[in-house]
């Protein structure tokens, strides 16, 4: 379980407080997967280090199974911080090593005996699907592969709670679902509480329990994503269900966009309200589908007789109908509109746009390496030497 209670971070600058969080609230029971999404700058990295006290909160409180982190001293600090492991963007992983001897890296710090060291690692590799490259070196694999050694690293002393901040970001369509299948099979299998920091819908969507949305250093919405999804007044929720572009009216017919509020809906609603009107009900865009076990998204459709009140008609069948205003029809909502990813531009590098959070100063606002509590790989003229 974690629990953040009113945390606060503030940074001092030129004899100035810059908060970066501000009276944050969180809770993620044992066993969930929480997402935390937000733009660019809006706090959460800042908030990951927070989880694992590598930053200290400047006020609040920061409670790990139980535990409070931030009464805990140095000593203590430190031997609770091993229940927690973290995967970053950057898997930092010691090139000079093979994926074995990164895995085995946190087990050696720990002082387990090598032929514990060896079965542990031995399972592990196996378990992040490397069997077969437990003696390859970093630079011979793939974005996927070493995000995958990452995992299996942050694994090696058997955390309850694992810390993923934007460890798809980057990365391409396939390989980030596989790495979201590695991490809720984890979940299912061990047991573990997940908090994932992220800027991608489409991850929240596809692994989360629950989310909250940081903007600003604050939570502004936040819940299960079955719930938020289904209700059309969340920003987040419609956000995690965008709205496509759809046709134009046939006729100067009324548009209505229809959202799925529960998860019972009749697959064969549109068929039967055309056959109760007794008239045309045009379909002219549509996007559903399965988000945590229920159906979720929008429908659009016109009818031809502007007088009939199709949220009157829609209602108590799990569906919410609105008139749609057309300068409004394919606009996500403002709360979440630098989230919704619009395709890169040719030649973009669709990873570029993970920029890492940065602190008032400007400067990361942490580094990766130095997160793991491991040593950072070393330069390759520190390898050389």
């Amino acid at each position: 379980m974690i629990e953040v209670d009113t945390l606060t971070k503030a940074f001092r600058r030129n004899g100035r407080d810059h908060v970066v969080l501000d009276a944050v609230s969180l809770r993620v029971d044992a066993g969930r997967i929480a997402g935390v999404i937000g733009p660019s700058g809006a706090g959460k990295s800042t908030l990951a280090r927070c989880v694992n006290l590598l930053e200290r909160p400047t006020s609040g409180r920061v409670v790990v199974g139980g535990q409070d982190l931030t009464a805990l001293r140095d000593r203590e600090l430190q031997a609770a911080r091993r229940r927690i492991g973290t995967i970053f963007q950057a898997a930092n992983l010691l090139s000079s090593r093979t994926v074995a001897g990164n895995v085995s890296l946190p087990l050696e710090i720990a002082g387990v005996p090598r032929a514990e060291r060896r079965t542990r690692v031995a399972e592990l590799v196996a378990r992040v699907g490397l069997e077969d490259h437990a003696r390859t070196h970093p630079a011979q694999l793939s974005g996927g592969q070493r995000q995958r050694v990452g995992i299996a690293r942050a694994l090696a002393l058997r955390p309850d709670v694992l810390l993923s901040d934007e460890a798809t970001s980057g990365l391409d369509p396939d390989t980030t679902r596989s790495i979201l299948a590695l991490l809720r099979g984890l979940r299912d299998d061990l047991g573990l509480t997940i908090l994932l920091i992220t800027h991608e819908m489409e991850v929240v969507r596809d692994v989360c329990d629950q989310v909250a949305l940081l903007r600003d250093g604050r939570i502004v919405e936040q819940g299960d994503v079955g719930a938020l999804v289904t209700d059309p007044d969340s920003a987040l929720g419609r956000g995690l269900v965008p709205a496509r572009p759809v046709a134009v009216a046939p006729g100067g017919g009324q548009s209505w966009r229809v959202t799925y509020t529960a998860d019972d809906v009749d697959p064969a609603w549109i068929g039967r309200l055309e056959h109760e009107l007794g008239t045309r009900v045009a379909l002219l865009g549509a996007s559903v589908e399965a988000v945590d076990g229920r159906p979720a998204g929008h429908v659009t459709v016109a009818l031809d007789d502007p007088t009939i009140d199709l949220a009157e008609r829609l209602r108590g069948r799990g569906l919410h109908a609105a008139r749609l205003d057309e300068t409004a029809a394919d606009a996500p909502p403002a709360a979440v509109a630098d989230l919704v990813a619009a395709p890169p531009a040719a030649g973009e590098d669709p990873g570029a746009v993970a920029a890492t959070d940065r602190d008032p100063t400007g400067e990361p606002a942490g580094d990766p390496a130095e997160a793991t509590d491991l040593p950072a790989a070393p330069t390759p003229t520190e390898e050389r030497a």
